[in-house]
């Protein structure tokens, strides 16, 4: 796989091997890690940087992924240069280490709010929670007798469920 990439990275006009072992490592990472959808590899000769576009699910909007060495430092300028390349997506630094480690920091154009996300993540986590309490004697009961069983979604407010067969 690396010499393939290494191959569609030159052939984009890539040919940097530092650049080209980071930014496969993060393809990797996008495709075989975090499973993510519509992966594509570009490369801009201004920044000299292969950068990846992906939908973190089938049906989001893209993002813009790009890789930075972690030793590498990233000026305020730089960073305005990088968020004038990823338009109206989400951008994503996706800093790399040698170790294969690879953490992800999303920028914005703008200040947001990063407590909304949490929020939402945890009204989710409450509703799943709830959930499965209304449904614990039949969950006990399936795994008692080791049926399958399906909980069919919530519908306003009320919450049915059902054994399949």
């Amino acid at each position: 796989m690396y010499e393939y990439l290494k191959h569609e990275f030159n052939r984009l006009g890539c040919n940097n091997p530092k650049i080209i072992a980071i930014s496969t490592q993060v393809y990797l990472d996008l495709c075989e890690v975090k499973k993510y959808w519509d992966v594509e590899y570009l490369y801009d000769q201004a920044i000299d940087k292969i950068y990846f576009t992906a939908k973190t699910t089938k049906t989001a909007d893209p993002a813009l992924f790009i890789p930075v060495e972690v030793s590498e430092s990233l000026s305020f300028n730089d960073l305005q240069n990088l968020l004038q390349l990823s338009k109206n997506e989400k951008l994503y630094i996706a800093i790399v280490s040698s170790d294969s480690t690879s953490v992800y920091y999303q920028i914005s154009k703008d200040l947001s709010d990063p407590c909304q996300e949490k929020k939402d993540f945890l009204e989710r986590s409450r509703r799943i929670d709830a959930e499965l309490r209304r449904n614990r004697d039949l969950i006990e009961q399936a795994a008692l007798y080791n049926l399958p069983i399906t909980l069919k979604k919530e519908t306003s407010g009320a919450s049915t469920s059902g054994a399949n067969k």
